[in-house]
């Protein structure tokens, strides 16, 4: 990231997590009931920018709140063995 690119990468975060938190007021995983690859595939990149990195965890809980619960109820999905579908 550079100061051109900053402005352009910022965006972009904030339109996923409004996009996202849309998208999650009607269930309550990506695609729908229960948790799939699609959950973890995009836990695995927002949990390091909704979870733990200050700058963008704070635009997280700003911008979408439901997106951090989403995300820290994913993290706590990991402890659980996968049961029958």
């Amino acid at each position: 990231s550079n100061t051109v690119t900053a402005p352009i990468i910022e965006a972009s975060y904030r339109r996923l997590l409004q996009v996202l938190d849309a998208h999650l007021v009607a269930q309550p995983f990506v695609l729908g009931a229960r948790p799939s690859a699609g959950d973890f595939g995009l836990f695995g990149q927002l949990s390091q920018l909704v979870l733990f990195d200050p700058t963008p965890a704070q635009v997280a809980a700003e911008v979408a709140p439901r997106i951090v619960a989403w995300a820290n109820h994913v993290d706590d999905l990991a402890a659980l063995e996968p049961g029958p579908w």
